[in-house]
């Protein structure tokens, strides 16, 4: 605090301007020169890349994403069309197999039919059969019951 209080009662300077001032400024510009031309320009110029990089980036980001949407809205109206013709595929199959079965069941009933009426046609004629062959052993099966009941032959 001296040093200040003197030279402010002195009435003098604590810089004093003489040729050393356009010495120094000098060299402060030559310094400020050659710092921007080999660093400050480069740097500047690394910095600008770099955001011309990100900002190149984030215009291929947003086209990606621009192309996904549009991709996926493309596969989501595919999917819908497909699924349009499953269903129709599936429908015609389904009716193709009501078709089927309503045939098999057709022949079915039908076969089932005349397989119950040829049955039924055989055993009328076996009962027919048996019925001759009773009647022809009625008079011997009366005899022989009729033998038993009165215990002696009967003829």
């Amino acid at each position: 605090m001296t040093l200040l209080t003197s030279t402010v009662l002195s009435g003098g300077s604590m810089i004093d301007l003489d040729a050393t001032l356009v010495v120094q400024m000098g060299l402060f510009f030559v310094a400020l020169l050659v710092l921007h031309t080999l660093i400050f320009k480069p740097l500047l110029k690394v910095f600008e890349a770099r955001e011309e990089a990100i900002d190149g980036a984030k215009d291929a980001a947003r086209q990606f994403e621009a192309d996904a949407a549009g991709a996926g809205s493309e596969f989501e109206e595919k999917m819908r069309s497909i699924r349009v013709k499953a269903g129709e595929e599936r429908d015609r199959l389904r009716a193709e197999g009501a078709k089927l079965e309503a045939g098999i069941l057709t022949s079915v009933q039908t076969e089932t039919q005349k397989q119950m009426a040829d049955a039924e046609l055989q055993l009328q004629s076996e009962g027919n059969k048996l019925r001759r062959e009773l009647e022809a052993q009625i008079p011997v099966l009366a005899r022989t019951i009729a033998g038993k009941l009165l215990q002696r032959e009967v003829q």
